[in-house]
């Protein structure tokens, strides 16, 4: 910034100089000298321009990439979604609800059942991923690249939130410990991801973790018995497709939020 500053500050000076004659009739090595140092002083701000600019590239293009394959994995998931029954198994992708802090929380998607209703967090990584189950960042190995990623535990159960939020009257009449055992929260990972978990002696998983291969066979045969009546179903469809906020400004200003998230 020092530099930019010297840099203006200079090039003002030599402006006021040009425009006000004193240039023309400086002579020899003095003039020489002074047109020398106006063009380093401009090769120094053309560079510091181009480094501002490649390095927003780099940026813009990991970002770029990084949404491309999200968006890969999310399809996907989408088409083993398609495999269910649709009179049995309400499905909704990409989905943006109000959360009780105010804010909002995007669920990739829903799952709606007689049995349960999965809450599916999508992560297309490949490689090695390394986590605690109480901490808020994992750490994504892939080659020799590392990066820092949100632990989607904690992401599901802001998600669960949202939706106890959104159906509240729906459930009211619902003990709020069989509330709980409606939701079900699933992380899926790319199947040739490898996933290596700390977690402490007592604790209680309230979560699944499995490979993309792996989550029809558990939404479809893990629960058999029905926690939710045919009246209830049907009011949980309709009160979650009409709480949707999904639109490009809500999309926008949830990914704002996003990035202000600090792991």
């Amino acid at each position: 910034m020092q530099v930019h500053k010297k840099i203006s500050v200079d090039l003002n000076v030599f402006i006021r100089f040009y425009e006000s004659g004193l240039l023309k009739k400086l002579k020899g090595k003095k003039r020489h000298y002074l047109i020398v140092n106006i063009y380093i002083y401009i090769f120094i701000l053309i560079i510091f321009i181009i480094i501002l600019l490649y390095v927003y590239i780099i940026k813009l293009k990991k970002s770029w990439i990084i949404n491309k394959i999200g968006k890969n994995g999310e399809k996907e998931i989408i088409n083993i979604l398609n495999k269910f029954n649709e009179k049995k198994y309400y499905v909704i992708n990409d989905i943006i609800l109000r959360h009780p802090n105010g804010k909002t929380t995007q669920i990739d998607h829903l799952v709606i059942s007689r049995k349960r209703i999965f809450i599916i967090e999508t992560k297309n990584y490949s490689g090695l991923i390394i986590g605690d189950v109480n901490n808020r960042s994992w750490t994504h190995v892939s080659g020799k690249s590392k990066h820092q990623m949100y632990n989607p535990i904690f992401q599901n159960k802001g998600h669960i939130k949202a939706l106890l939020y959104t159906l509240k009257d729906e459930l009211s009449k619902i003990s709020y410990k069989k509330r709980l055992k409606i939701f079900i929260s699933i992380i899926t990972f790319k199947c040739n991801s490898k996933i290596k978990l700390k977690k402490p002696f007592f604790f209680k998983k309230d979560y699944k973790i499995c490979k993309f291969n792996e989550l029809f066979q558990y939404i479809k045969y893990k629960y058999r018995r029905k926690l939710i009546s045919k009246k209830l179903y049907k009011q949980i469809i309709i009160k979650i497709s009409s709480a949707n906020l999904q639109s490009k400004k809500n999309l926008r200003n949830h990914i704002k939020q996003v990035k202000n998230i600090k792991y």
